[in-house]
């Protein structure tokens, strides 16, 4: 189903903004810092309440929801995640079962194996890398088999070889069908393995559809006020400023 918000405005962080995400797709959320990206993933994710408009699942409008339903069925990791108690890397992982209400082991073994974790399943979470973290928490998300994957800045601070390995799960969480939205300053990376960007600026979006069309010439010096020229083949291309 889809997820999408309606004529939807917070302050001066939102004005206005309307957007439909689609399952099975991998959207980049991009633009300059406080172009409200964060803002609005946290809009989508039922976590802040707009001051008009509103955000809806489907048909329905979060908020009227069930909110354990909506836990199951949205998937969230913010910019910064806090890990409060040093547990072990398995324990972590089968807290994406809350929503549930249950500790099935199957979807947990699952998101174990994707992210190819069973090395530090029995450590301690503060131990690990900043990679391997970021493994981890998205392994937990995956272990509660959400709808949507709502994730703010999940590059942040990863050398190339970690962002490699978490964007290309990413994709195939899409391929599998799952709805996957991200915010991204990495303009490269949306180029290459976003369906679609949906490029912000000042609270609106500007720019909206396939990244070469939303992250075009023109449109990076509007926004950015910068100019730049892809380079390389599709699938590779590099920005050049």
């Amino acid at each position: 189903m889809t997820l999408s918000v309606r004529d939807v405005s917070l302050g001066a962080r939102l004005s206005g903004v309307t957007l439909a995400l689609e399952p099975g797709t991998v959207t980049a959320i991009c633009g300059p810092n406080g172009a409200g990206k964060s803002t609005l993933l946290e809009v989508l994710a039922g976590l802040l309440k707009a001051d008009t408009g509103e955000t809806l699942l489907g048909d329905i409008p979060l908020g009227h929801d069930n909110p354990r339903e909506r836990a199951r069925r949205i998937g969230y990791l913010p910019q910064s995640p806090e890990i409060a108690w040093d547990v072990p890397v398995r324990s972590l992982i089968e807290l994406g079962r809350m929503p549930h209400g249950d500790r099935a082991q199957e979807p947990v073994d699952a998101a174990i194996d994707a992210l190819d974790l069973h090395p530090f399943a029995r450590r301690r979470v503060l131990t690990l890398s900043g990679g391997e973290t970021a493994r981890v928490l998205l392994a937990r998300i995956l272990a509660g088999e959400p709808d949507w994957i709502l994730a703010d800045e999940p590059l942040a601070a990863l050398d190339l070889a970690h962002q490699r390995i978490i964007v290309h799960h990413l994709v195939a969480e899409a391929r599998r069908g799952r709805g996957v939205a991200l915010v991204l300053h990495d303009l490269a990376i949306a180029m290459n393995h976003a369906d679609r960007v949906v490029l912000m600026d000042r609270g609106t979006i500007v720019a909206d559809g396939p990244p070469v069309d939303a992250l075009s010439r023109e449109n990076i010096g509007r926004v950015f006020g910068v100019q730049a020229d892809w380079v390389g083949p599709p699938g590779q291309r590099a920005l050049s400023v």
